[in-house]
């Protein structure tokens, strides 16, 4: 600092009482002048302190500026960060569906797997025949299936015409032998599997029943212990599914009187 700059210095922290005091006629210059130049210096100074003030609170401002920004960032890396864990809460919330419906589907397919295999456990497998056993000849009913058989309905006709008994069947086909064993099953009889054969009507074997037996059918309705239905006749590879054996013959057979 030069001895003129450091004058100007002490000057200028003098008060203005101070300041007049101590001007007084020096060469070089009046008074009136020292002092413009004090004011001049004291001015200049005041501008750079206000320019100070101004880049410090410009300062400031960019400082706040700063933190504006670096919260701004904060915020969006946050946002990130709970915008991807929203994106897997999503993702594993649609495993969690996709696992508990293939689940429930596997139940469910599992439950038909069983009640199917309940149902074909317990299938029954009636046949109608005729037979000649010995001297005797006549339709015996069976069933070699897995389950019990329940006999919904039971019929007989010779011709197409649906007879009532056995001896009507007799009279109808002019047998020259009589009935010597009969068995009628009556709507909800059971037929167990694997039991012997039920021999439904037997006659004395002799040329007339062995002409007349292609003028009878015999025929039953019959169903599981699940409801499921089937119709069958004394011919092979006649039995057919049924629904409920509903439709029943118009002639109910029945047994001697």
């Amino acid at each position: 600092m030069t001895p003129v700059s450091r004058e100007i210095q002490e000057l200028l922290n003098l008060s203005d009482e101070e300041l007049l005091s101590r001007m007084g006629p020096e060469p070089g210059g009046s008074q009136s002048e020292k002092v413009q130049r004090i004011l001049d210096v004291r001015h200049a100074r005041s501008q750079a302190d206000a320019a100070k003030a101004l880049l410090q609170a410009t300062e400031k401002q960019a400082a706040a500026g700063d933190g504006l920004v670096k919260t701004t960032v904060d915020l969006v890396a946050a946002t990130k960060r709970l915008a991807s864990a929203t994106f897997a809460l999503v993702v594993v919330t649609v495993l969690l569906v996709l696992f508990a419906a293939v689940q429930a589907g596997v139940v469910v397919w599992q439950g038909a797997v069983d009640r199917e295999h309940k149902r074909l456990s317990v299938r029954p497998h009636v046949i109608v025949s005729f037979d000649t056993p010995d001297d005797e000849a006549g339709w015996t009913l069976t069933n070699p299936g897995l389950g019990p058989a329940e006999i919904r309905w039971f019929a007989v006709s010779v011709d197409g015409h649906q007879q009532p008994t056995w001896e009507d069947v007799a009279k109808a086909l002019q047998l020259r032998t009589p009935v010597i064993w009969q068995q009628v099953f009556y709507p909800g009889e059971l037929k167990a599997a694997n039991e012997p054969p039920t021999k439904l009507v037997r006659f004395k074997k002799d040329s007339s029943v062995m002409a007349a037996r292609n003028r009878v059918i015999v025929e039953a309705c019959y169903c599981s212990l699940y409801g499921d239905c089937w119709r069958v006749r004394d011919v092979v590879g006649s039995r057919v599914p049924d629904s409920g054996c509903s439709v029943r013959p118009a002639v109910i057979f029945r047994g001697p009187q």
